[in-house]
């Protein structure tokens, strides 16, 4: 998903954070990306939230599969002038008679930074909710609580493998995931 306009603007990442509701909230998650004040956008934080539900299935309580993703919501990221690497900017020109016409056009382009977009974004949503939610069950269970051993390197062999199921149920192919590269 890391892109190479993706890693220019990570370099001013500083933390990534869970942040778990309250007791009386409705059960959620929220991943925090902190970063320093740089060229690329004007937060400091980007954040996505996953609603969750932990109620136990009617038709079968007791084999219940425990607390479920069953939403996620993304923040709006205030790109700079020039500067949004989830966009491309093509210039087009037009020949009309004698004289030529350019035009630019701006198309969605592949970064990380899409992952933050809120679902009913005007670009549309680029991952699928069901990749959407691996990769903040991910974050939340994986990378966070393991940082230390990502950033020392302790865990460069680390494959997260979605079952065969899991996998089926997102559309996917058959194959074992793996999402560190």
């Amino acid at each position: 998903m890391i892109r190479r306009n993706d890693e220019l603007v990570l370099q001013h990442l500083e933390d990534v954070k869970i942040k778990f509701s309250e007791v009386e909230e409705p059960m959620s998650f929220t991943i925090e990306f902190i970063f320093r004040s740089n060229e690329y956008f004007f937060n400091k934080v980007l954040t996505k939230t996953y609603r969750m539900r932990s109620d136990p299935d009617d038709s079968d309580p007791f084999f219940s599969k425990g607390p479920e993703i069953i939403g996620s919501t993304g923040c709006e990221i205030y790109w700079k002038e020039g500067k949004n690497v989830t966009v491309k900017t093509t210039k087009l020109q037009k020949c009309e008679g004698r004289r030529s016409v350019s035009t630019t056009r701006k198309m969605p382009s592949c970064s990380f930074f899409t992952y933050f977009y809120p679902p009913d974004y005007p670009e549309g949503r680029v991952l699928d909710v069901a990749t959407d939610y691996k990769l903040g069950y991910f974050f939340r269970e994986v990378l966070v609580p393991k940082s230390v051993l990502f950033f020392t390197n302790e865990a460069s062999g680390y494959k997260y493998e979605s079952s065969d199921n899991e996998v089926q149920e997102a559309g996917g192919e058959e194959k074992k995931v793996e999402v560190m590269r």
